[in-house]
């Protein structure tokens, strides 16, 4: 059964929940349970995931290395597998680090 809501938003921005370098094994279970709830002509226009980028809180990384190998592997697969755009979240716990690793992606230009 597909959630009621869905059919009223346009993106799915789903935060992705990974505390390990490796961001692949929960961001795959993410799409795997969109792709349930989404019409696959949509999928790939409307979902957009949410990366983890913080060292605090109840999902933190352990340390600074774990979540710069997390930010770059999340960028790798964002971009190969192809999504209209990603975030991250808990930019407010993120070591300056990850800013400097968002610092060198490229920002695509604005489709109107």
């Amino acid at each position: 059964m597909r959630p009621i809501f869905l059919k009223y938003i346009r993106d799915i921005c789903p935060q992705v929940y990974y505390r390990s370098a490796d961001p692949l094994p929960r961001l795959a279970k993410s799409v795997s349970d969109y792709r349930k709830l989404v019409p696959s002509m949509d999928f790939g226009a409307r979902y957009k995931p949410t990366g983890n980028i913080t060292m605090g809180e109840d999902v933190g990384f352990p340390d600074v290395k774990s979540c710069q190998s997390a930010t770059r592997a999340f960028l790798q697969l964002v971009t190969k597998d192809g999504y209209a755009a990603h975030s991250f979240w808990c930019w407010d716990n993120a070591p300056k680090e990850a800013f400097d690793i968002l610092a060198q992606v490229p920002v695509p230009p604005l489709i109107a």
